[in-house]
Parts: structure tokens; sequence; C-alpha cells
């Protein structure tokens, strides 16, 4: 074979190889389908406190429309004890992250998102997780009288009379933008929050 004809099969194969490799790439972006994570209804907050809207109302108002993301790897199960917090032991938990949360501002998310829901095979009273029905992580800024200066959890689910309040740590990386909604079980309850950050219950 000459050298033209050697030189052109090795420009031809390259330009097919960057372009194979460039379609691979392209496939494992997340999809950019346009959905936005949506504020919950006004009515919520009009007398005090979300924490005490009743699970139904919820639900029907809110949570059943937002969107998780299934697939393992930005969702999660691992067998939990949540009495004890270890992680490899108790029952099979699933923590699905809510798909728009990833692009969020953290002065948006102060004022009250879902960010994930969970399911166990265990039951959890103290923050109603159970293996029947999802249990949703609200997380925001705003406190009893709309004015918290504090980053705070809370737990809607059918098997609690009200909505159950928990710790947070809202932990930001300045230098990292999050490209699409994570969850996970990582020694603790972890999820991404917003654009840099993740949030945190311990």
């Amino acid at each position: 074979m000459g050298r033209g004809k050697r030189w052109s099969l090795t420009v031809g194969l390259g330009l097919f190889l960057s372009a194979s490799a460039g379609n691979q790439v392209a496939r494992c972006q997340y999809p950019d389908t346009g959905y936005v994570t949506p504020p919950a209804p006004r009515e919520f907050f009009q007398k005090g406190d979300v924490k005490g809207v009743p699970y139904s109302v919820f639900y029907e108002r809110y949570a059943k429309d937002l969107r998780f993301d299934p697939v393992y790897g930005a969702a999660d199960s691992q067998h939990v004890d949540f009495r004890t917090g270890q992680i490899g032991r108790g029952g099979l938990a699933v923590i699905e992250p809510e798909e728009g949360v990833y692009a969020l501002d953290s002065n948006t998310l102060a004022q009250g998102r879902v960010i994930a829901r969970i399911k166990s095979d265990s039951s959890f009273a103290r923050l109603g997780y159970g293996p029947r029905s999802w249990t949703y992580w609200w997380v925001d800024k705003r406190g009893p009288d709309g004015k918290g200066k504090e980053w705070r959890s809370l737990f809607f689910s059918e098997r609690l009379k009200e909505a159950a309040e928990d710790n947070l740590r809202h932990h930001s990386y300045p230098s990292h933008v999050w490209r699409q909604s994570i969850a996970r079980w990582k020694g603790s309850q972890w999820g991404s929050c917003d654009r840099v950050s993740c949030c945190i219950r311990e």
C-alpha cells in the first residue's frame, strides 16, 4: 500500500473513532428535558409553617407531579439501620433524587423544595419511612415564621400526622457545578440540592 493510501486510511479511521467517542459522550450526558422543579403552591405558606400541611394535600397538590430519577447511580439502595445510622445493616432502603433540584440556586432552595423521596423495607416511625409508600424529603430555610435562619429537613409521609422536622447540613462546593441530581446513603442521608451544594441529614 502506498504512503498516500496509508495516510488516508489512518486519517479516516481517526475521524471515525473521534465521531464514535463523541456520540458515546453525548449519550452519557444527562438529557436536557427542560424540566424545572416547581415551587410549592402559595397556599402552603398562607397559614404559617409548611410543616402543618396535611400529607394528602401535600401529595395531591404538589408531590405527585414531581419527577424522580430511579436509575441506580443517580438513585441509591442500601441496607440501612435508621436507629443507629449504620449503613450495611437493617432493611433495604431506596432514595431517589428529584430530577430538577440540581439546577436550583441556594436562594430558591431556601424557599422550600422536595429534593428526594425515600422508601424502606423496615419502618422508621420518627420520619415516616416504610415499605408501602414514599416519604418526601423537603428542604428549606423558612422556619416556623417564614423567616428562618437555619436550614432544616421536613419529611412528609402518609404515616405521619404532621411532617417531621429534622436536622440538615447545607454544604457548598464553589468550584463544582452539578450536572444532574444525585441521592445517596453515604454514612448519612445525602443529596445534591442546588447548583453547587449538597444537603445532608446526619
